[in-house]
């Protein structure tokens, strides 16, 4: 408790020596009330009420921050110093306050201080010039601190603009490595597409060749020394074109991008407004990414071929054990659901990944469906 006490008192301390605000007006106050006690030696009502009073209005006036109560409040002081001279020896703590008035008042103000200054008979007196010169060190410490405030508020404004566009631009530059890590990613995919297809039309093609002309060769041979080497031999190309195969569809499936696929799907849905949110990684097992994209692709040619609907949403979400996946249009035409939509084998393929199926016509036509992982 205590500890939160004095970071209190600290802290006030701290907002009492930066605030320079009131050590201006601290300051002219002393030189304003040294200045009354030495002009009026012998303690009278006037003279405290005046300091009471300047003192009081200053005051006010730099909390409330408001013209008109400061004009009101310059008003009711400068008719004191009218018919009580010692009240005008604290005009000048008062007028710290006036550069904060617009144009009119403000030189209104300076007028009637000149005004009251001769007809209290001051003129060109000692205590005349030593006001005259509170007056200019109180103008002068009061357009300095708003000099200040503004350069403060222009320093705070830039601050936060570029804070600001440091985050925006952390963000933008967050997303140029995800745009280029994604392309780099889609980029070798295409790149193990385009190898797999050249295993396949070249390597693939030339065993193949190489077994017809083994085979063609057996026939014609019939000496058995020479058929079982050449059995040998064929046995030898059958595996080896057997590995190739394999090689090549697991390099195909290992580089299908689910996203990118169906985003090439959609390119046909043009006419339909399509809502697509994609959540999940890249390590979904080969199984599911076929079964999701294919689903997908027939349940956006039935909607071609028999919804009446103009929007499509698709959301595709991962969870640590599971993978969701939503499709729904906004078609009203739902009377074909058993027959002509095709769900009898979106569920056969559901199933034997052991997922799960569900239809909702409530709002539109629904699709949801869950695969475990």
């Amino acid at each position: 408790m205590w500890q939160m006490r004095a970071y209190t008192l600290c802290h006030l301390w701290k907002e009492f020596f930066m605030n320079t605000v009131l050590y201006n007006k601290l300051l002219i106050s002393l030189l304003c009330v040294t200045l009354a006690f030495s002009l009026y030696t012998s303690v009278s009502i006037p003279l405290v009420s005046s300091i009471l009073l300047g003192v009081t209005i200053s005051c006010l006036n730099s909390y409330f921050s408001n013209n008109k109560f400061t004009l009101v409040s310059f008003t009711i002081y400068f008719i004191f110093s009218f018919y009580f001279p010692a009240f005008f020896v604290l005009v000048p703590l008062l007028l710290y306050d006036a550069p904060h008035l617009p144009k009119n008042e403000r030189t209104c103000l300076y007028c009637i201080t000149v005004l009251l200054f001769f007809l209290n008979g001051y003129n060109f007196s000692l205590s005349g010039m030593l006001l005259l010169i509170y007056a200019f060190l109180s103008l002068l410490l009061s357009k300095q601190q708003i000099a200040y405030r503004k350069l403060m508020d222009s320093y705070k404004k830039n601050r936060d603009e570029i804070t600001e566009y440091n985050l925006i631009l952390s963000k933008k530059n967050k997303a140029l490595l995800e745009k280029q890590d994604y392309e780099i990613h889609v980029a070798t995919l295409k790149e193990r597409n385009r190898i797999a297809r050249e295993i396949h039309d070249n390597v693939g093609h030339m065993l193949s060749r190489s077994l017809l002309q083994l085979g063609a060769i057996l026939a014609i041979y019939k000496d058995e020394a020479i058929r079982e080497h050449l059995l040998a031999l064929k046995n030898t190309l059958n595996e080896a074109m057997d590995n190739i195969r394999n090689s090549v569809h697991d390099l195909h499936d290992s580089s299908m991008d689910l996203e990118e696929n169906i985003h090439a799907i959609l390119k046909d849905f043009q006419n339909y407004h399509i809502s697509f949110l994609y959540d999940a990684s890249d390590n979904l097992p080969k199984n599911i990414k076929y079964c999701i994209a294919t689903i997908i692709k027939e349940a956006l040619s039935n909607v071609v071929k028999h919804s009446n609907a103009d929007s499509i949403s698709i959301v595709i979400r991962e969870h640590p054990s599971f993978c969701q996946v939503q499709i729904q249009d906004n078609g009203t035409n739902i009377s074909i659901i058993d027959s002509g939509m095709g769900l009898n084998s979106m569920k056969e393929r559901i199933d034997s990944l052991s997922g799960f199926l569900k239809i909702d016509t409530s709002k539109g036509f629904q699709i949801f469906f869950s695969i475990p992982l």
